[in-house]
């Protein structure tokens, strides 16, 4: 998922500033680990409002990830259920 650093986010903390991986892929890495305190994650970013539904998912779609998201998705919000 190189995809992830190319299209990563631009951030700053005071003087300096670094580049962010963008929450959906970040998602769609933990998913793929399949760990519970990576889908743990997932959930907080869920509770937490970060991710944009159509980018993620279209990252889920094209690296084949919608039939694993829907095993996980009972623990998430409506707005993330496929």
């Amino acid at each position: 998922m190189v995809e992830g650093l190319s299209k990563a986010l631009e951030m700053s903390l005071g003087e300096r500033r670094f580049k962010v991986t963008p929450p959906e892929h970040l998602a769609a890495r933990w998913l793929q680990a399949g760990r519970p305190k990576d889908i743990g994650k997932i959930q907080a970013f869920d509770e937490a409002l970060v991710m944009d539904v159509k980018i993620l998912n279209e990252v889920l779609d094209r690296f084949g990830l919608i039939g694993p998201w829907r095993e996980i998705q009972g623990g998430l919000s409506d707005a993330y259920r496929y």
